[in-house]
């Protein structure tokens, strides 16, 4: 078994959120960009929304992997 087989989609989620919120407190301590909490909202939909277009697509390889 793969490790992406063995991250939870929230664990993902939530590995978006801090390394966004990292971005995010860095660009407001160094007075860099804009702190919006909009953004990190946004980059962590985009990781799980990611993660589940990988855990789609390597479920659609095995099977297909399978068939053979």
């Amino acid at each position: 078994m793969s490790l992406f087989n063995k991250i939870s989609l929230k664990t993902v989620f939530l590995s978006g959120f801090m390394l966004s919120m990292f971005i995010e407190v860095c660009q407001l301590i160094f007075n860099l960009g804009l702190f919006e909490w909009d953004d990190m909202l946004h980059n962590s939909l985009g990781c799980l929304i990611g993660g589940m277009i990988a855990q789609i697509t390597l479920r659609k390889i095995k099977g297909e992997d399978n068939d053979d």
